[in-house]
């Protein structure tokens, strides 16, 4: 006789396995990780159970997370294809009914494991302009479909915000290099390079998308006597503007330990982006950017951080129609950091 299968706790719940001091949040079917318990209430009620057997790998899509503690705290995503996609707004999402917190340690070790959505998932615009949408998920880019009939109805999309949508695409505006599509109904396979599209053997692995949705992915020239597509000379603007936003670093020093604890953006253009470029020895990587939008997640890689005495940072704002503004931190032992303008 079959052993009996063990039953899944409800999303909220905490759980560790018997013997193992890890901690876990059930989250849509999945138990993820949990660094500390002080923000999650305690990690009240938690279950001891055998195993993590029947768990899923990640959480089921259209699960709802939010980060409670950190830089990011507040910080509403929910799960497609795996990775967690921010949200602008719950309000045309039933106010993200079911929403699990998590720490800013689980937190940043989840998003860190699945950076983008897995192939061949679908979301859908809830709002906006665009409502209605349906995109499918290929190469860490969402391809905007035109028509599901091939695609078999495009089954159980996930639900975005007008603005989350808008915030990743921004940030993942073509599909991966390698990675392979197949348009139907003309069973046309092609490989995407440098952002634009080229013929392919045929591969079970292509991600299938309607065909009239590839015309948003430039087929790429073939060289020789081939044609050539030429895009238009760029016109000539003005002088730009400078770009006016208020920033704020708290950080945490003790003798040679400074932590950067928070960074906070005033009134900005939307379409703002923040680049962090940093060397010396505590440097956490060399170079980081973001939109305002994912600022908790990169937050979330620089959190608790320790640099060194020495490092550099260049932090650069830039957005479109508007001259970019630059400042140099100097990471100095036992005082506050110096920031200047450059």
């Amino acid at each position: 006789m079959a052993a009996p299968a063990l039953a899944i706790a409800p999303s909220g719940s905490f759980v560790q396995v018997t013997g193992s001091p890890a901690i876990y949040v059930v989250i849509g079917g999945a138990a993820v990780h949990v660094d500390s318990c002080s923000p999650l209430g305690g990690c009240a009620g938690l279950q001891q159970i055998s195993s993590l057997s029947g768990y899923a790998a990640t959480p089921a899509n259209g699960s709802f997370v939010r980060i409670q503690n950190g830089p990011a705290e507040g910080y509403i995503g929910v799960l497609v294809g795996g990775a967690v996609i921010h949200l602008d707004s719950c309000a045309p999402l039933n106010g993200c009914a079911g929403v699990v917190g998590l720490d800013s340690g689980g937190a940043a070790d989840y998003l860190a494991a699945h950076p983008t959505p897995a192939n061949g998932s679908f979301v859908r615009v809830a709002n906006g302009p665009q409502a209605g949408l349906i995109a499918r998920a290929a190469g860490g880019a969402l391809i905007g479909l035109t028509d599901c009939a091939p695609l078999g109805g495009c089954p159980d999309p996930v639900a975005l915000d007008a603005g989350g949508f808008a915030d990743y695409v921004q940030e993942h505006p073509a599909p991966a290099d390698g990675t392979l599509l197949l348009g139907l109904p003309s069973q046309t396979t092609w490989v995407v390079l440098d952002g634009q599209r080229a013929p392919a053997p045929a591969n079970p692995a292509a991600v299938a998308v309607n065909d009239a949705s590839l015309t948003s992915i430039q087929i790429a020239s073939s060289g020789g006597s081939g044609t050539t597509t030429r895009l238009p000379a760029p016109t000539p603007r003005g002088k730009p503007r400078r770009l006016r936003v208020k920033m704020t670093l708290a950080w945490d020093w003790n003798r040679r330990r400074t932590q950067l604890r928070r960074l906070k953006v005033g009134h900005h253009p939307r379409d703002l982006t923040i680049r962090i470029v940093c060397r010396g020895n505590g440097c956490p990587q060399p170079a980081l950017s973001a939109s305002t939008h994912k600022l908790g997640r990169l937050l979330l890689t620089l959190d608790g951080h320790v640099y060194r005495a020495g490092d550099r940072l260049v932090i650069t704002l830039s957005a479109r129609g508007f001259a970019p503004e630059r400042a140099r931190v100097v990471i100095r032992d036992g005082r506050i950091p110096k920031l200047r303008l450059v």
